[in-house]
């Protein structure tokens, strides 16, 4: 019975790598080229899918953040007028002057 070897999947090393391109550099430009752009589309389309999947999760958070604050503002509008005797011009004005200074203060936060 004859022994078998394995083949081992090694990762390529840096000398292989510089040859393997030195090889295809003196066999032409272009297949370096096409290499390359390969190489960069995938590595561009694995972090294009990351920042896709944060921009989500951060467009829902801000849009929970507003409507919070747009229900909290309406409800402070409706007991200004109808407990506080209030005119709805200076509620309207007051809470949409509490939501820009909300709004003013979260933007300090961010930067």
């Amino acid at each position: 019975m004859a022994k078998t070897v394995e083949p081992k999947n090694s990762d390529p090393s840096f000398l292989k790598t510089l040859w393997h391109m030195a090889s295809t550099l003196i066999g032409g430009v272009k297949p370096i080229v096409d290499q390359l752009q390969d190489d960069l589309e995938k590595r561009l389309d694995h972090y294009a899918k990351a920042i896709e999947k944060r921009l989500i999760v951060l467009m829902l958070r801000g849009c929970a953040f507003f409507m919070s604050f747009a229900y909290f503002g309406i409800g402070l509008l409706f007991v200004l007028v109808d407990y506080g005797g209030v005119p709805r011009g200076i509620a309207c004005f007051c809470c949409g002057l509490l939501s820009l200074v909300i709004l003013l203060i979260s933007l300090q936060f961010i930067k």
